[in-house]
């Protein structure tokens, strides 16, 4: 948490001069990074790298960020201007969310010092593309689709987070990480279930075609090959922050309001490491005391 108070929040307080919609931001962005920190660090400790929590805080924040802009409030040609961002460093913000995204990225472009030829860069650009695709998740789409868009977007996303702490990244890890992506983007869209149904979002998680048991199956297939590239001793660490991870979304699914409200009806702030991963944090749209279980759409409860 103090990396992230001195790192992102000053970004967010110089751009951001609304008081409210500061403080909304800023807990967003909190809630989310503190949280994803500890799957970012135990992949450091499982690929032997040093964990890097500047880049990790500004790479989690530039991301939830980049994902509420595209997915919620942007503006319609968002994607384009992050387009050129992405291929050639220019960007011109219109509001400003996208200054702060913008310095985001730049300070994290500031602390990598990177050749052009990095993996993270092709990563960055291939989820850019899911991104844009996934606009079709709103209309009717075929169960391929929604598999392609799931293990794109999932997969160049850890390889993009994951860059971040081990520079050159050899082709064999990406490969094994595109494919761990896949468990991790069904898993965030089973966080996220009530939020799509809300907004008509067609996931594999909202059509019952996916649950955490297919996360499982995709962690068994990969077991073996994780524990060859990595060692098992540091896999299994990895792996129990990842199922732990699982758990407390499967404990969110069902008790949504956990942790978001004191018994008089007064909200409560986190004060420890154990609060803030079981409390459900608010997007720039959504509060979490808000969300209901919902099951309509699908036919089979995805938390099977």
């Amino acid at each position: 948490m103090t990396t992230y108070d001195e790192v992102v929040l000053p970004i967010v307080h110089e751009h951001v001069r609304d008081i409210a919609k500061q403080e909304r931001l800023a807990d967003s962005l909190r809630s989310y990074t503190v949280k994803a920190c500890f799957v970012v660090k135990a992949y450091a400790c499982m690929a032997n790298v040093s964990f890097l929590p500047g880049l990790a805080v500004l790479g989690l924040s530039f991301g939830r960020l980049y994902d509420d802009l595209l997915d919620e409030c942007g503006s319609p040609d968002l994607e384009a201007r992050l387009s050129q961002l992405f291929q050639y460093g220019t960007f011109m913000p219109v509001n400003d969310l996208e200054i702060v995204l913008y310095q985001f990225y730049r300070s994290i472009e500031a602390l990598l010092q990177r050749n052009p030829d990095d993996p993270i860069f092709k990563a960055v650009m291939a989820v850019h593309e899911y991104q844009i695709l996934s606009r079709k998740q709103r209309e009717t789409v075929t169960r391929e689709t929604l598999f392609e868009i799931t293990r794109g977007k999932g997969g160049n996303a850890v390889v993009t987070l994951f860059a971040l702490m081990r520079e050159s990244m050899s082709s064999e890890e990406v490969d094994l990480l595109l494919q761990f992506g896949e468990a991790a983007q069904i898993l965030d869209d089973y966080q996220d279930i009530e939020f799509d149904l809300q907004n008509g979002v067609h996931t594999l998680i909202t059509e019952g075609i996916c649950g955490l048991h297919d996360i499982r199956v995709i962690l068994q297939r990969l077991h073996p090959e994780l524990c060859m590239f990595y060692g098992r001793r540091r896999t299994e660490s990895f792996l129990t922050v990842f199922y732990l991870t699982m758990w407390i979304s499967f404990l969110r699914r069902h008790w949504p309001t956990l942790g978001t409200s004191h018994p008089r009806g007064r909200a409560v702030r986190p004060s420890s490491a154990v609060k803030v991963l079981l409390v459900p944090g608010d997007n720039l749209v959504q509060e979490a005391r808000t969300r209901v279980r919902r099951t309509e759409r699908s036919q089979a409860d995805p938390a099977r």
